[in-house]
């Protein structure tokens, strides 16, 4: 009785502090959300341009094909910076990253098909 008393206790106490070291994490990153949406299309900006460096002279036309959208989107990014980071913002989009880069993939293909 008294062991299972004494365990139950431990298990409220770690519970308690792992309770107390994760929230300051969630409400940092909630509380400074363009920070980390303005991170976000920086790194998309440079992961496209990176695709277009490795791919623009690959024998294969479908990888030159795939390059030059890859530079279209790092354009796009880098044009409409500032508008993508306002409607995020006004849309409370969730600051998660595959959260971020679909949005941005699709506000990307969006703007294509106009």
């Amino acid at each position: 009785m008294y062991t299972k008393a004494l365990v139950m206790s431990l298990m409220v106490g770690v519970g308690a502090v792992c309770g107390m070291l994760h929230s300051p994490g969630i409400s940092s990153e909630t509380a400074v959300p363009t920070q980390f949406y303005e991170s976000c299309i920086v790194k998309m900006i440079e992961n496209c341009e990176s695709q277009v460096a490795l791919l623009h002279t690959s024998r294969s036309a479908n990888l030159r094909d795939y390059a030059r959208v890859q530079a279209q989107m790092a354009r796009f990014l880098q044009a409409e910076k500032e508008m993508l980071l306002n409607t995020m913002i006004q849309m409370q989009l969730e600051p998660k990253e595959y959260k971020i880069e679909h949005f941005l993939n699709d506000r990307f293909y969006r703007s294509l098909a106009k």
